[in-house]
């Protein structure tokens, strides 16, 4: 996980901040996939909440770029994500299982009409006054 929002984290304001990985190599002009993985992005379970968001970019993560989970009052404002360029091969259940205290995502398994698991960009549940 590369931010961490705790249960008991209060007022916290982040401008301009940029959590990405490194999952492709930017100084070869095929930007060729490199295997570098990291499973969760920005996770928020305050439960306090007033957390602010103001130009923040989370990138290339397996699972989710940004989760809000059992908090409230959050403000993400001009947000970016991307998700991991390699997706879907290896999909969203490799390399990292599903945690089920970190809230993280299920991903039912490929069929015919069900495409491979893909990252969220954006996951909000149990959560109220996001803004």
């Amino acid at each position: 996980m590369t931010w961490h929002i705790t249960k008991s984290a209060a007022g916290l304001y982040m401008e301009n901040v940029w959590l990405w990985v490194a999952d492709h190599d930017v100084e070869d002009s095929n930007l060729t996939q490199i295997t570098v993985y990291a499973g969760r992005g920005l996770y928020d379970e305050s439960s306090a909440g007033t957390v602010w968001l103001v130009g923040t970019a989370v990138e290339h993560h397996v699972l989710y770029e940004y989760q809000f989970a059992n908090t409230k009052n959050v403000f993400a404002g001009q947000i970016q994500t991307e998700t991991a360029y390699y997706q879907p091969n290896p999909n969203a259940t490799i390399p990292f299982p599903a945690i089920a205290s970190l809230n993280d995502p299920v991903f039912p398994a490929a069929t015919g009409t069900t495409p491979s698991a893909d990252g969220w960009g954006l996951r909000v549940i149990n959560s109220q006054n996001i803004l």
